[in-house]
């Protein structure tokens, strides 16, 4: 776990762990109900878990001075295989570098990733488009995201307002996810990362692309951060001028959409300040 975090320019972020089966996470940690659901459930998030106090691993290493340990369960068929071989939890982690989008063609991990890994077990079957893995928690029997993105993204969510024309919000600087809403749903992208970062920006704007086509929706209204140096901002305003008339570009103010979004999110309609 040294190595890795030495290669990986992480020195004390947790790692987050796969485990075979539930059996094998409650030798490492405590859980309810709700949780197990979590785990077995078919998205497969990670789950922040209470760690025992007794510990039959180096979890020190694996979550520096952590109370919790983020468990998963297998959700490939290859993940079954290499669990059922070490019969032990593994380390999974994403193949990148600190703080860079996944690297997910064989060709770029071969050339990006070969002062990280010591030997690459590759697939026949490519993947068309990078995904983290969802990060979740429980809290007072209600499921609370760290990050939302592999088996959740782009899950429609349905919302009570009603949008007369496809609306596409572009997200801010950091963190950046990018939000769709059509109708009555709103489709929230995956994570996307800092687009200070080039594969992040690529990342992003592919995935405005495949949005777009996916859930044949081309909007009439574009949102962007009213900062006007934000890397999102500033390709809402290129990216007005190839949809071409009739698209409306509105600026909001970054506090105000962290509010309207925790509105929405609990089914606030009165006035508030936040």
């Amino acid at each position: 776990v040294a190595t890795l975090r030495k290669r990986k320019y992480r020195e004390d972020k947790p790692f987050a762990l796969m485990a075979l089966n539930m059996k094998m996470i409650k030798e490492f940690c405590e859980m309810d109900k709700d949780e197990e659901d979590l785990l077995l459930s078919e998205r497969r998030p990670i789950v922040i878990l209470k760690k025992k106090n007794r510990s039959l691993l180096a979890v020190d290493e694996v979550a520096p001075g952590n109370n919790y340990l983020g468990f998963m369960l297998p959700y490939t068929p290859l993940h079954y295989l290499l669990l059922k071989e070490v019969n032990l939890p593994l380390v999974m982690t994403s193949g990148n570098i600190s703080e860079e989008p996944i690297v997910y063609s064989n060709e770029k991990a071969f050339s990006r990733l070969k002062g990280l890994a010591d030997y690459f077990l590759i697939h026949n079957r490519d993947i068309r488009m990078r995904t983290d893995d969802s990060v979740t928690r429980v809290f007072q029997r209600k499921e609370f995201f760290i990050r939302r993105s592999r088996g959740y993204a782009p899950r429609p969510i349905k919302v009570d307002t009603f949008f007369d024309e496809p609306i596409l919000a572009l997200g801010g600087q950091l963190k950046n996810t990018f939000c769709l809403a059509k109708k009555n749903r709103v489709i929230i992208s995956h994570h996307i990362g800092d687009l200070e970062n080039l594969s992040a920006l690529t990342s992003f704007e592919e995935g405005i692309e495949h949005f777009l086509k996916l859930f044949d929706a081309y909007p009439k209204i574009l949102a962007c951060d009213l900062h006007p140096e934000y890397i999102s901002t500033k390709f809402a305003q290129e990216y007005i001028k190839k949809l071409g008339g009739g698209t409306q570009l509105i600026p909001v103010q970054h506090h105000h959409a962290h509010i309207a979004s925790l509105m929405i999110e609990q089914g606030i309609k009165e006035t508030l300040i936040g």
